[in-house]
């Protein structure tokens, strides 16, 4: 044999080769190619999943709050779970009413939901603090702790709800129509139900425990409280409380002292001189205040000041008073003539103390069309007549009546006036008008605000020129929202943060800078913040 054969390869031997090794590296780079897109399949499969049961949680979450800041009666209030049958149709209804701590499925018909279903079909669970559910009638403010504890991946305590994602069923859970309330074939998360949870890692996730495969969301109490503060401060403004008072007197009415607010409620009585503290509310939640009492002979005139009729006080039992009186009258020797105007002008006191309704010239429905021989409640303003003796109320005798007030500077007593021009007719006679100081009132708080004490996180402060006595503008001495100048704010405390403590005497426990010095007269909403969870809203005419 040539020695040249042995130098030199068959190219088609050579090509084969070739050709096979490249067949062969395809496959193998077909194989791990097909390895990696299943694993990345599964990958994306199961992130899909957990986004997908996240976003349900997320709405169920959503929908709950929504529905705290919608109770007319108890802002806050969270629904009770549904516990209703399977196949009944009232499943996704909240039920009517639980008791303690309640777990069972998320009412999401209560909550205008579709059926929320989680990447596994299967309904959400919902469990709800004692204190927040529908069940409770305890007050409910941003005092209020929850009773729900958790441990594990998620430590917190007091929470307020938990929704849960129950998963696909574990091997020893038994997923029938029997268990369709047992929330034991669900849930792993519940440690003692129903106030103990634990949040551990799902099966489904790396290094997740295989006995798990929950997934949740908790619910705090700033998730629920935050926003409902703020609701709370828009309802309390606009019902009424604090422009009918301004109408009445053309101003505010001066703060109570700061101090524990969980003290008896003669600590909400108004302190003269203060233009911030607690809000002045003690006649509205149960303290025995002493009403507002006359100080002064009244003034009987016509409207040139030419006097018509003798003033007096009397006290309860109708003898001559000169200090604490009760009834302020005006007594005429000779009837005023018909198309007479008259002018009574008495004196007050403690009325800037606290949220007192000016005198209703209307009130009278105690005395019917006969009279009475007394000044009955809730008659306000009684006329009497000389020919029978017997009290009326001011306006079926008096045309135009018209009642007003100005308080004295910087004090809390308070000049009220009545005006009104005798009635023609042979029964119009009249001997005698007078104010009943039983017959003064106080504005009522809103029930939910009051029988949930939220006074007791409530601040309020007022620009010195709008208490009682001020002259009712901006110049120079306005309290600023923002940027803006405001006459008077209200300030809904929040929660304690982690460095306040409730209940507390200490200012700086309740509200934080620039707040804690009321003196600047600066107030602001800013972000909320681990420091800063104060809401301020402007009370301003």
């Amino acid at each position: 044999m040539p020695l040249s054969s042995f130098g030199h390869r068959n190219p088609s031997k050579q090509k084969q080769l070739g050709a096979a090794f490249i067949v062969m590296l395809v496959i193998m780079v077909l194989g791990v190619s097909a390895v990696l897109v299943t694993s990345l399949n599964k990958v994306s499969s199961a992130l899909r999943s957990a986004t997908s049961t996240s976003d349900v949680l997320s709405q169920a979450k959503s929908a709950l709050i929504g529905h705290a800041l919608s109770d007319s009666n108890r802002p806050g209030e969270l629904p009770c779970p549904d516990t209703h049958a399977v196949g009944s149709a009232n499943v996704g209804v909240a039920d009517s009413s639980c008791s303690g701590g309640a777990i069972g499925r998320l009412p999401w018909k209560t909550l205008g939901l579709p059926n929320l279903k989680d990447s596994n079909n299967e309904s959400i669970w919902y469990a709800v603090s004692d204190r927040y559910n529908a069940g409770s009638t305890a007050p409910l403010n941003s005092d209020t702790d929850g009773t729900i504890n958790i441990s594990g991946n998620i430590s917190e305590n007091s929470l307020v709800a938990i929704v849960f994602s129950p998963g696909r069923p574990l091997p020893n859970q038994n997923r029938s129509a029997a268990n369709y309330n047992n929330f034991s074939h669900y849930l792993e998360s519940i440690i003692t139900s129903p106030n103990i949870f634990q949040a551990l890692t799902p099966n489904d996730e790396p290094n997740g425990s295989f006995t798990y495969n929950d997934k949740i969301k908790v619910i705090t109490r700033a998730d629920v409280m935050s926003p409902t503060e703020k609701v709370v401060l828009k309802k309390f403004k606009d019902s009424g409380f604090f422009s009918n008072y301004y109408n009445d007197w053309h101003a505010y009415p001066f703060a109570a002292s700061f101090v524990n607010p969980t003290g008896p409620a003669s600590v909400y009585r108004g302190t003269n001189g203060f233009s911030s503290g607690l809000l002045p509310v003690a006649k509205q939640i149960g303290d025995a205040t002493p009403k507002p009492y006359w100080n002064a002979s009244p003034s009987c005139t016509d409207m040139s000041n030419i006097s018509i009729g003798s003033g007096s006080l009397r006290n309860a039992s109708d003898s001559s008073c000169s200090t604490n009186c009760v009834n302020a009258r005006c007594s005429f020797s000779s009837p005023p003539a018909p198309g007479t105007v008259i002018k009574m002008t008495g004196t007050m006191s403690n009325v800037g103390n606290g949220f007192w309704r000016l005198y209703d010239k209307a009130a009278g429905a105690g005395i019917g069309a006969s009279g009475s021989s007394t000044c009955l409640l809730p008659t306000e303003i009684c006329v009497r007549l000389d020919s029978d003796s017997d009290y009326y109320p001011a306006s079926d005798k008096l045309n135009n009546v018209t009642i007003s007030a100005q308080f004295d500077s910087g004090t809390n007593t308070a000049r009220i006036t009545l005006i009104g021009t005798v009635k023609s007719g042979s029964n119009n006679a009249i001997d005698r008008i007078q104010f009943n100081r039983e017959g003064l009132q106080h504005y009522l708080l809103p029930s939910w605000y009051s029988d949930n004490k939220w006074e007791r996180v409530m601040y309020y402060a007022v620009s010195t020129n709008f208490l009682p006595g001020g002259n009712h503008t901006c110049t120079p001495n306005c309290l600023s929202l923002g940027v803006l100048p405001v006459s008077a704010v209200a300030i809904a405390t929040g929660a304690p943060l982690s460095t306040q403590s409730h209940p507390s005497g200490t200012l700086a426990d309740y509200l934080e800078t620039p707040h804690t010095n009321p003196a600047s007269g600066v107030y602001e909403n800013r972000t909320l913040a681990d420091d800063f969870n104060d809401k301020v809203i402007s009370i301003s005419p």
